[in-house]
């Protein structure tokens, strides 16, 4: 990094740029140098804050909006609706429900640039970095709330009402929390016990308006050892505040291209159990599942388009099943049922004879 620097700047004054814009880091993190024993340099040069061009924002927002199908229409229009009608003496809470590939993301993404366009502070989060990623400036929210690991029912955020962390909540209007059904009841429970706490408003958040998303079919919380009951207890919709979430659907995927509708159509009606029922809870794959995938290999070629080494691999082990094939060894198995090496030794002491006869 001093290298950059260095082309504009003396040795000296390159390396207080470096200090300062990796302090601006760790302060987005809740840490500073002085966290690791590091005095600042002589040289007093903090690097300048980027401003945000709202113009620019609303610009792209407005843009990204007219791109949304008519379901993502109306989450962000119902979002949008609860911020501008938002009380600090009651919740605004919604939860946008969809599975993958019907455009959470770019939904989120749509309503940063919307919302910071206005002048409107957001805060981003995720259950998981990756996901975090893909959002405007987005952290995890064990790093963003300061959640302990392991997470406890008990647990409670180590923010202090005084602290730079919590004035960075207090001067947010709005936040969105990606993946949220894999979080547990008692990280919805701590988060809004904090905010709570910084607010100084005994309303849910803190009067906050809280945008969560995610699908609660592929992952939800993880517990260590736990049954079913116990599972169905730390998710989200077990949590005393989950009542005060409207819900918003989104069903239109945005990744299916022609003619890939039906599929798509067939695998909601599968997560929502609404396939004609089999027996033993069996499903019928449609056909294309099955015919584009097998046919060439079965029909117009041999086994070996699947298994291409198998002539190689008769050449390496022809001899050792010559060997094994001897009447004066027998052959063992393990992690089989004994009565398969009864019989395997079997056959291989009468093929053996034969082939004698034979000869």
């Amino acid at each position: 990094m001093v290298e950059d620097f260095m082309r504009n700047f003396d040795a000296e004054t390159a390396e207080a740029m470096v200090f300062y814009e990796i302090e601006a880091e760790l302060t987005e993190q809740g840490q500073s140098f002085a966290d690791f024993g590091i005095s600042p340099p002589s040289i007093f040069c903090p690097i300048q804050i980027e401003t945000i061009n709202k113009e620019e924002e609303l610009r792209v927002g407005q843009q990204m909006y007219e791109a949304l199908n008519e379901s993502q229409h109306q989450a962000a229009d119902e979002i949008l609706e609860a911020y501008y009608r938002r009380s600090i003496t009651t919740a605004s809470c919604l939860f946008i429900d969809g599975p993958g590939g019907t455009g959470k993301t770019h939904l989120y993404n749509t309503l940063c640039r919307l919302f910071k366009g206005q002048g409107v502070r957001v805060l981003t989060v995720a259950w998981t970095g990756i996901a975090a990623n893909l959002l405007p400036e987005g952290r995890t929210a064990h790093s963003h709330f300061k959640l302990p690991v392991p997470l406890l029912e008990t647990s409670r955020s180590s923010i202090q009402p005084n602290t730079k962390e919590a004035a960075v909540i207090r001067k947010a209007d709005v936040l969105i929390w990606d993946e949220a059904p894999m979080a547990p009841s008692y990280a919805l429970k701590a988060v809004d016990i904090l905010f709570r706490d910084i607010m100084n408003v005994n309303v849910p958040f803190g009067g906050k308006i809280m945008v969560l998303g995610g699908y609660f079919r592929p992952v939800l919380p993880v517990v260590r050892f736990a049954n079913r009951s116990q599972l169905v207890a730390a998710s989200l919709k077990s949590s005393e505040l989950w009542s005060y979430f409207k819900i918003i659907r989104l069903n239109k995927s945005r990744k299916t291209g022609p003619g890939e509708e039906e599929f798509s159509e067939w695998l909601i009606k599968l997560g929502n159990g609404e396939l004609p029922p089999k027996e033993n809870d069996e499903i019928e794959l449609p056909a294309a599942c099955i015919s584009d995938v097998m046919p060439i290999t079965i029909r117009n070629g041999s086994i070996n388009r699947l298994v291409p080494l198998e002539q190689r691999v008769h050449i390496l082990t022809g001899p050792l099943f010559d060997w094994q094939l001897s009447l004066d060894h027998s052959v063992h198995f393990t992690g089989v049922h004994i009565e398969f090496e009864q019989k395997f030794n079997h056959y291989r002491v009468t093929a053996r004879r034969r082939q004698s006869d034979v000869s």
